[in-house]
């Protein structure tokens, strides 16, 4: 199943397929262009059930990503190179999922944080 979608640079659709652990761009026709993600327990990938649940893009392409199984925020490139973690789980009330992400033409990152029921700001670090 799919979660979140956005439009990229080049006016493709980009989705999350949180049962693949993927995000897949695909033209104005639905064809597929190209995906990227894995399932792994290390930062780089994501892990637990279903992930990533939502996402962003930041004005250079960048991908700002969330999780339901640990709250965190992470940046990677247009390819899907893992750059960083924005906001570890240490920043997050214990039991947070649901983390849905908007950016404004600053690049700076909008979290909806559920658990403290708040939108919170956080700016990218490069």
């Amino acid at each position: 199943s799919f979660f979140d979608v956005s439009i990229g640079r080049d006016g493709e659709l980009w989705m999350t397929n949180p049962g693949r652990y993927l995000l897949q761009a695909f033209d104005a026709k639905g064809n597929f262009i190209s995906s990227w993600g894995k399932h792994s327990d290390e930062v780089e990938g994501f892990c637990g059930c279903c992930n990533p649940t939502n996402f962003a893009i930041l004005s250079n392409g960048n991908f700002v990503t969330s999780e339901k199984a640990i709250p965190r925020i992470k940046i990677y490139s247009p390819d899907g190179k893992f750059l960083y973690v924005v906001a570890s789980p240490g920043k997050f009330d214990q039991g947070t999922k649901g983390l849905d992400l908007a950016v404004d033409s600053k690049n700076n990152i909008y979290v909806l944080d559920p658990e403290r029921k708040q939108i919170r700001i956080f700016e990218k670090k490069h």
